[in-house]
Parts: structure tokens; C-alpha cells; sequence
């Protein structure tokens, strides 16, 4: 008959353990895009009213009302999504895209906020803080507000890249970038920066 010293069998059995977790961890594969942290988010709203209106409820009053919510056209939408498509977008569940820029950063796209029946409102997150938002990941917001004739809620004023939004909305005090260099400043700086380093004229400096 075998005896068994149950103190080391269960002491084999940890070890054993323990070297497997520590295997199946050295061939796990790296976290991807969809699962990265985001550290800062933008949204991004269409530039146009839709004709028909929308009953919604007002979240204050619990009254109904019609609203003209904001919306992209069907060419300004097919646009957007072959810039998404040329930075090499996964599509995810939700109208959600994640994206790994060149430099690394990851970059999450829902298109249309379900939450608020908003499909003219995108949001845009990053895995990276506002100030550490490189040139790469400013290429990229420029090619995707340019495609969707976006507005850019930066954090002191409405960011357009299109003069012909500027000139849609010449009452809104807008601040217009024509490079992604000037759309850094202006989201990083905002606006008093912007026209002391570029000479750029808000919508209501720049009649």
C-alpha cells in the first residue's frame, strides 16, 4: 500500500499550479485597442439641423417637445467612415470603431450617441491626456471633423475645419483651424493662444 504525506502532494499541486498561471501568462497576447484605457474624450456634433423634427422629453420640465436635433448628411457620413476605414478601424458592436494610431495611441469612435438619440453627436476618446494628445492622433481629428463637416466642443470655444461651417454658422462663435497644428493649439490652449500664434479670427472677430 502507497502512503501519501498529503503535506507535500498539496504542496506539488501549488507548485504545479502556480507554473501553469505563470505559462498561460507568457503566451497571453497583448491588450488590444478595444480594451485600453481612455484617459480623454471629445464630442464631436454635425453641423446641420435636421429638417424634420424629433419629439423628445425636456429631462427639467417632463413636458414633450419637438427639437431639430443635429445631424450629418448621408455624404458627410460616408466620408467619415472612409476615414475611419483608412486609419484601419475595427467595428465594433454599438456603432463603435477602435482605431491603433501609428504612434500607438488608441483611439475609440462611437458614431451617434444612442444614449441621447443624438446620431449627429460622435464621441471620440483617447488613450492619452489632453496635454500628451500628439501630432498623430491631431491628424487624425482633423481628417474626421473635415470629412463629417464637424464641430469640435473644445474646451473654451466650438472648433470647426471647414470655412464653409464657418460661414453655415457665422453667429455662433466658432473658432476656425486649417491645420491640425492649429486644432492642437486650439484644444490644448484654446482660443487666445490660437490667435496670438496663428493670427486666426474667431466667427465673430473675423467678418
Amino acid at each position: 500500500m502507497v502512503i501519501v504525506d498529503l503535506a507535500s502532494w498539496a504542496l506539488a499541486c501549488a507548485c504545479f499550479s502556480c507554473d501553469t498561471g505563470k505559462k498561460a501568462a507568457s503566451t497571453a497576447e497583448p491588450v488590444p485597442a478595444t480594451e485600453a484605457k481612455m484617459l480623454y474624450a471629445l464630442s464631436m456634433t454635425g453641423s446641420h439641423e435636421a429638417v424634420v423634427p424629433v419629439r423628445r422629453k425636456n429631462p427639467f420640465t417632463g413636458e414633450f417637445v419637438d427639437i431639430h436635433p443635429h445631424v450629418l448628411t448621408d455624404a458627410e457620413i460616408a466620408e467619415s467612415k472612409r476615414v475611419l476605414s483608412a486609419y484601419s478601424a475595427r467595428a465594433e458592436p454599438g456603432n463603435r470603431y477602435v482605431i491603433r494610431l501609428a504612434d500607438g495611441t488608441a483611439v475609440e469612435v462611437i458614431a451617434g450617441l444612442d444614449a441621447t438619440g443624438e446620431p449627429g453627436k460622435w464621441k471620440v476618446s483617447f488613450g492619452a491626456y489632453l496635454q500628451r494628445l500628439s501630432r498623430d492622433v491631431m491628424q487624425f481629428l482633423f481628417d474626421l471633423c473635415s470629412a463629417g463637416s464637424f464641430i469640435v466642443d473644445g474646451p473654451d470655444v466650438g472648433v470647426v475645419t471647414s470655412e464653409a461651417v464657418m460661414n453655415q454658422h457665422r453667429d455662433s462663435g466658432f473658432a476656425l483651424a486649417r491645420s491640425p497644428e492649429e486644432l492642437d493649439v486650439l484644444l490644448k490652449q484654446g482660443m487666445q493662444a490660437h490667435k496670438a500664434r496663428f493670427g486666426a479670427k474667431s466667427d465673430r472677430d473675423g467678418r
